[in-house]
């Protein structure tokens, strides 16, 4: 499991904020369970926030939200 792993210091790009959130390199870690991904994805996407975004857009919006 990768948070072991950065636990252990053998994961290199890794690591586990104050919030205890994993990243790597300062990019929120998703775990991949019960198709979580893209239930963030088509969330963000059918917001009343967004009209047709772009990919840097999107990528953006969910940056500052997660």
């Amino acid at each position: 499991m990768i948070r072991d792993e950065v636990q252990q210091d053998k994961s290199a790009g890794f690591v586990i904020g104050d919030d205890d959130v994993l990243r790597y390199e300062n990019r929120l870690c998703v775990p991949n369970i019960d198709d979580l991904g893209r239930e963030l994805m088509t969330e963000t996407y059918q917001t009343i926030y967004t009209v047709h975004p772009s990919f840097t857009k999107m990528y953006k919006d969910l940056k500052v939200c997660y």
